[in-house]
């Protein structure tokens, strides 16, 4: 087999065999009657998908090596990233604890762990009177090779790993504020075709509270597995299931425009805003 797929490869040229398909009508009803109660389905050569699937997955390879950011953002699934509340009684630790033993009950299989994070600058040389408009620097371990910048309110741009030693030679134009950088790490987890990540969200070594982000791998717009996502995150979140992403409803397409990276940070976003304003008492973590 291997000397027929190098021999097809070196000389440029694929068997007619190979190419033909055969037409064999499938029944869609117990006992069909009319020709609209079957359905053709294709019978291909096994020797030709075998070499398409050894073709695709080198092809893949190559563009995972020379394009990781774009491919990354190509593989993003419908995503929702939410806060969990902490339970009563219990610390943001324990809390944790509990989430990942409900997965750990579901089946779920632990796969390493992730961090994003954000930093925040300040644009300098504002009009007297206008508040500071501020920077987002953000960093996900899924994409270690790039990295996401978001002005508040404004448009974003996505850069390899270099764009943090450019921040740095810009300290005249923005300015870091220092001890506002919030990060969320914890465990990744797979179920199935779902990748869940419940994490620690942390500011200045404080606690601020839990994000869970969930992904369904196979699908990128959210409004063909929304209710999906929901009804698995029920499964571990019960009542404290998330409404909708907002990031979705404010495009012109709604749920039915492709989601990519960018959604996932801005929703982290969004969290780390809202919890950057809270303070849990007896939070500090090591």
């Amino acid at each position: 087999m291997l000397f027929i797929f190098n021999m097809s490869l070196r000389l440029e040229k694929v068997p007619v065999l190979w190419r033909t398909s055969c037409l064999v009508p499938a029944p869609k009803v117990p006992r069909p009657t009319e020709p609209n109660h079957f359905r053709p389905v294709a019978l291909t050569s096994h020797l030709m998908k075998t070499m398409e699937r050894i073709i695709l997955s080198h092809l893949c390879t190559q563009c995972f090596q020379h394009h990781p950011a774009i491919t990354a953002e190509e593989e993003a699934g419908g995503c929702s990233v939410c806060q969990v509340p902490i339970a009563e009684g219990k610390s943001v630790q324990q809390t944790v604890d509990v989430l990942q033993k409900k997965l750990e009950q579901l089946g779920s299989v632990k796969q390493g762990s992730f961090c994003v994070d954000c930093e925040t600058y300040h644009a300098t040389g504002n009009v007297v009177g206008q508040p500071s408009k501020l920077l987002y620097v953000m960093h996900n371990s899924e994409t270690p090779l790039s990295c996401m910048a978001l002005f508040e309110g404004g448009p974003y741009l996505v850069a390899d790993a270099n764009f943090d030693v450019l921040m740095s030679k810009l300290k005249s134009h923005f300015q870091n504020a220092k001890g506002h950088k919030v990060e969320s790490r914890g465990s990744r987890y797979r179920y199935c075709d779902f990748l869940i990540k419940v994490g620690t969200v942390t500011m200045s070594s404080s606690a601020r509270g839990i994000s869970v982000e969930v992904e369904y791998c196979p699908c990128v717009v959210p409004g063909d597995c929304w209710n999906l996502m929901k009804e698995f995150m029920q499964s571990f979140l019960g009542t404290s299931v998330p409404e909708l992403p907002s990031v979705f409803a404010a495009k012109p397409e709604g749920l039915f425009a492709a989601a990519d990276c960018v959604d996932t940070m801005t929703q982290y976003l969004e969290l780390f805003n809202k919890l950057r304003k809270l303070q849990i008492p007896g939070s500090n973590v090591r």
